[in-house]
Order: structure tokens, then C-alpha cells, then sequence
């Protein structure tokens, strides 16, 4: 077994680079969603030259808890970094905030 783990310390297994993970709160109920997006599918490139974002992510979450609709817009630069979010109808919160409240403890 010793063997095993330090094999897999050599080599760690590779993270998805094509997700983003998001997390919100619904405003409505105070529910905690994740929303995974695929840099290939859900989050497109912008052509427009005077704006510094290079993508961008659209999309509508439904709760489901209280069926609330959640509209997000980021905007992200070429290192997928956001540089500009629009929510309605929920909040953007951390991954910590995120398990906190996944756990229970406040």
C-alpha cells in the first residue's frame, strides 16, 4: 500500500480543466446550488474588440427547491478569470460558504 500512495503523490490525477464550477444561493428559499459549466459548451467566445472579456457564461438556473429562476451572466478574461457577474434572483457564493452550509455549521 505504501507503494500505491506514494505512486499516486508521482502522479496525481488530472482535474477537469474544462469545468468551471459556480456556486449559488437562491434568493427566494436560501437554497445552495452548483452549477458546473463546460468552457466548450456553455461558455462562449466574444468577438467584440472595445470590451476586455474574452467569454462569456449565460445561463438560467432553476431551484430545485422553489422552482425560482436564477439569470447569470460572467464574464471572463482569457484565463477564464471573471471580471464581470450579473445575477439575479440568487447570489454568487464561495466554495467555503458553499460546504459550510452543505454541513450545516453556520
Amino acid at each position: 500500500m505504501g507503494i500505491l500512495n506514494f505512486l499516486k503523490k508521482l502522479f496525481p490525477t488530472a482535474q477537469n480543466t474544462n469545468i468551471i464550477t459556480i456556486y449559488l444561493r437562491d434568493k427566494k428559499c436560501k437554497e445552495r446550488i452548483k452549477v458546473l459549466a463546460r468552457k466548450s459548451y456553455d461558455i462562449h467566445t466574444l468577438y467584440e474588440e472595445e470590451g476586455e472579456a474574452a467569454y462569456r457564461l449565460s445561463k438560467v438556473v432553476v431551484c430545485n427547491n422553489c422552482y425560482n429562476k436564477i439569470y447569470l451572466t460572467l464574464d471572463f478574461d482569457r484565463n477564464y478569470n471573471i471580471i464581470k457577474e450579473e445575477v439575479k434572483g440568487g447570489d454568487i457564493i464561495s466554495e467555503e460558504e458553499y460546504n459550510k452550509e452543505e454541513n450545516g455549521s453556520d
